[in-house]
């Protein structure tokens, strides 16, 4: 079997997980923290997330939000959602082709979805065609390489590993060693400044983490923690020439 390749049906192990406002609620606070942490969250930001399953994420993602629309090839688990979504506006869309007019939002998301890509590079080139000059495109990857370890370090001591979670650590393996500061080398990316917004998401989940230098904990943070959040911010157009 390809490594990038995902099992349709394999999205029914997690749909629960996505209908669980407490949790969604848990992990937009600590994104958009960390977002405003590290200094890139924009004010008042048109939003949109790709592969935004029940749109309940995006439904707390920030407070001062002017615009939040969610995509997603399936609109079953949003429509079981929608009375507790709030604004969320949702369009049915692949990530690969999304119907939206260049620059259109400030703030571009795609939050455990790259790795049930086929082409991932089309999808990540079709979202950077929708941020705005210097908007964001923030992106998380399952840490596959440290996760096979783990989960067959669980199964040898008699555990169960859910085959979504092998198959999200099988198909991201590829990601995680590509070059990230360079955005994957995918032309569309060339150019925009990388932020790896992991140690800050630890820093807010686990305050003790502020005793390491900052390099200490990213480093750490590239190695040991199961998901890595990646931004990428577009050029303005105001930079001056060197």
């Amino acid at each position: 079997m390809p490594d990038r390749y995902f099992e349709e049906d394999l999205r029914a192990e997690y749909d629960q997980e996505l209908m669980d406002v407490d949790q969604r609620k848990k992990l937009a606070g600590r994104l958009h923290q960390a977002m405003k942490k590290a200094g890139v969250w924009p004010a008042q930001p048109r939003i949109l997330d790709v592969g935004c399953g029940s749109g309940l994420k995006l439904a707390y993602l920030g407070n001062d939000n002017s615009l939040r629309i969610g995509c997603d090839i399936r609109s079953e688990l949003y429509l079981r959602a929608r009375d507790r979504t709030g604004p969320v506006r949702f369009i049915q869309a692949e990530a690969s082709h999304l119907p939206f007019s260049a620059g259109s939002f400030d703030l571009v998301t795609c939050l455990s979805v790259i790795e049930e890509l086929p082409d991932y590079e089309a999808a990540i080139t079709d979202m950077t065609r929708c941020v705005a000059p210097g908007g964001l495109l923030c992106i998380t990857i399952t840490n596959g390489p440290l996760l096979k370890k783990v989960y067959a370090l669980a199964e040898f001591a008699g555990g169960h590993i859910r085959e979504s979670w092998w198959a999200y650590a099988r198909v991201s393996a590829p990601l995680v060693s590509a070059w990230l500061e360079r955005g994957f080398n995918i032309p569309a990316l060339a150019g925009w400044r990388y932020v790896h917004l992991t140690p800050f998401v630890i820093r807010g989940k686990f305050p003790f983490s502020g005793v390491l230098p900052f390099a200490v904990l990213n480093a750490i943070s590239y190695r040991l923690s199961p998901t890595h959040v990646h931004i990428w911010i577009k050029p303005s157009g105001n930079e001056r020439s060197h």
